[in-house]
């Protein structure tokens, strides 16, 4: 994966010899984070966004809307970049499935009864737990179309604080248990080096979802606005749902 993913030899040989936990030192907690840090806050040749994104349940399609400005100028004949998209999920687990299926969401802990590692507060809550337990997967990819970005997705030339806009179209995939528990996330893709220089991410819930909807009391008052739900009451418990049953919002409205 790393060579297809384009690195050179010698960061490929970095890489491999970087624990996932304790990064290049040797028994710090969480070392890896020493590595990672500093280049999440370094400087990137551009921002890339999640301008809008729309979800219609009724087809499953997402239509998501981004936006990338550039710090640099670009005029070439071949495109420099290209977004990429992934769908991730949070919460998986095997909480309502069969038995049998559920098996395969057990994971297997080697910290457990195993007291050396209670002076490591990141480990120390494995050392209780049984040799296997069950827990919520988070961040699973459910869907991409070209990890290593989508032809057409930039232009070839363009001035540093160009807005540049691109439109994309999926299907939510079947494979999804809760899209409220879904993230969109685009990627910004040097076409070189294969590498991903910056990011965005969406979540799922916070998409408007609501074609039309109204309905007046003397009481309440409740429409679609934009693709957003409108509620006028005074006092009242609003609760609003996914089809699936996912709690997106749940709050008290005095007013709008």
């Amino acid at each position: 994966y790393q060579n297809a993913a384009g690195f050179p030899s010698s960061s490929l040989n970095r890489l491999m010899n970087v624990d996932p936990y304790y990064g290049k030192s040797n028994g710090n907690p969480m070392g890896v984070d020493e590595l990672i840090l500093p280049i999440i806050g370094s400087l990137t040749e551009a921002k890339v966004n999640i301008a809008d994104a729309q979800y219609d349940a009724a087809t499953g399609k997402v239509t998501i809307s981004t936006e990338t400005v550039f710090n640099i100028d670009c005029q070439i004949e071949s495109p420099s970049y290209s977004l990429a998209f992934v769908l991730t999920e949070d919460g998986v687990n095997g909480k309502n499935m069969s038995n049998a299926e559920r098996r395969d969401y057990l994971q297997t802990n080697y910290f457990s009864n195993n007291t050396q590692y209670n002076s490591d507060p990141y480990l120390k809550p494995y050392v209780s737990k049984s040799s296997y337990y069950e827990d919520d997967f988070n961040h699973v990819a459910r869907y991409t179309e070209n990890a290593f970005g989508i032809v057409g997705s930039l232009p070839n030339a363009f001035k540093a604080g160009d807005v540049l806009k691109h439109t994309y179209e999926m299907q939510m995939p079947n494979n999804v248990l809760s899209a409220g528990n879904c993230n969109l996330v685009v990627l910004l893709i040097d076409n070189g080096s294969k590498e991903i220089i910056n990011a965005a991410q969406k979540k799922m819930n916070t998409i408007a979802a609501v074609d039309a909807t109204e309905m007046t009391d003397k009481w309440a008052k409740v429409e679609c606005v934009d693709g957003a739900v409108v509620v006028q009451a005074d006092g009242a418990v609003v609760s609003v749902y996914t089809l699936d049953g996912a709690v997106v919002a749940n709050q008290t409205v005095n007013g709008t």
